[in-house]
């Protein structure tokens, strides 16, 4: 009867815990709102914002992540990888992070070739991993 009882308690115990966290308002870090057609392009090159990245991840993310940037480099990987439409941007030669494009429609890309200059215009999506700086929603300009 005694292990019932305990039993029970603890249920009740985890069912008031589950409520109290579903009704409470946490505080959500505030989210840079997406940069609309209007808003000026920070102009940057691909070697610049990886720079900046590399120096100090969260001071870049302060300025570019979510806003709208046009970003000029030369272009590394063309890519279809399982439908995702992606263009690297060199930093410099032999350097192993990139910028990383990300395409809607891979007739975007298809006149593309490695090495050439480019400049393409996305909203920034921070650093992955170390590995690459994103660039989302992505055009060719």
């Amino acid at each position: 009867m005694k292990h019932k009882l305990n039993t029970l308690l603890a249920a009740m115990i985890l069912i008031a815990a589950g409520l109290a966290c579903g009704n409470s308002k946490s505080e959500q870090p505030a989210v840079t709102p997406a940069a609309s057609e209007n808003t000026p392009a920070i102009a940057i090159s691909s070697e610049k914002l990886v720079a900046d990245y590399k120096e100090n991840e969260v001071a870049a993310d302060t300025k570019y992540n979510g806003k709208k940037l046009e970003v000029s480099g030369k272009v590394g990987n063309i890519a279809n990888t399982m439908g995702n439409i992606t263009v690297s941007l060199k930093a410099k030669d032999f350097e192993f992070v990139s910028v990383m494009c990300s395409f809607d429609k891979a007739e975007s890309v298809a006149a593309l070739k490695a090495g050439q200059k480019v400049t393409f215009v996305g909203i920034g999506d921070g650093m992955t991993g170390g590995l690459y700086v994103g660039l989302k929603d992505c055009a060719v300009k």
